[in-house]
C-alpha cells in the first residue's frame, strides 16, 4: 500500500512549534521530526513521478489509438493528433493526477524546509538559553539591571563623552 505525503503532512505541521520551556525535549525530538518531514517529501516527490511517468504512459497510449483509428480514414497531421490527445479524458486525468502530486511535493518540500529551520531556530533559542535570556533578571522587565547593563551605561556615557569633546 502507498502512503501519500501528506497522510501525516498535518501531524508534522502541528509539530513544528517549538515549546521553549522544554528545550531539551525539543533538542532530542527534532532529528526524529526532520527525518519524518525529509520521508514525507520523498515520499512526495516518489509519488510525483509516478504521474509523471503515468501521464507519458497514458499519452503514448492514446495517440497510438487514435493514430490507428484516424489513419484507416484519412491522413491525419500532428497537430491534430496531439489535440486530440490533449482533450482525451484519461489524459486530462492523468494531467490532473500529476498537478495534485506536484503540488503535495512543494507542500512536503516546504514542510522538510521548515525543519531546517526549526533546528536553527532551537540553536539559538539554546543559546539564548544559555546566555541567560530566560533568566529571572530578564523577564521582570526595564527595571532590572544587570552588571551587563551597568556596563554597557558606562562604556555608552564614555562614548558620548568623547564625541562631544569631553574627557573626565
Amino acid at each position: 500500500m502507498r502512503v501519500r505525503a501528506n497522510d501525516n503532512g498535518q501531524e508534522l505541521r502541528d509539530r513544528l512549534k517549538i515549546r521553549r520551556d522544554n528545550l531539551d525535549e525539543e533538542l532530542i525530538r527534532q532529528p526524529q521530526l526532520f527525518y519524518e518531514a525529509g520521508e514525507a517529501y520523498a515520499r512526495a516527490v516518489d509519488a510525483r513521478e509516478a504521474a509523471k511517468d503515468g501521464l507519458k504512459l497514458v499519452t503514448a497510449e492514446i495517440y497510438l489509438r487514435l493514430r490507428r483509428k484516424l489513419s484507416d480514414k484519412e491522413r491525419v497531421t500532428e497537430a491534430t493528433l496531439n489535440a486530440n490527445v490533449e482533450r482525451d479524458d484519461e489524459h486530462v486525468a492523468a494531467k490532473a493526477k500529476l498537478a495534485q502530486a506536484q503540488a503535495e511535493a512543494e507542500q512536503a518540500q516546504a514542510l522538510k524546509e521548515a525543519y531546517s529551520q526549526r533546528a536553527w531556530m532551537l540553536r539559538e533559542l539554546c543559546a539564548l538559553y544559555v546566555a541567560g535570556y530566560y533568566s529571572k533578571g530578564s523577564v521582570e522587565g526595564p527595571d532590572a539591571r544587570t552588571v551587563g547593563d551597568v556596563a554597557a551605561d558606562r562604556v555608552r556615557r564614555e562614548m558620548h563623552d568623547k564625541r562631544i569633546g569631553r574627557t573626565r
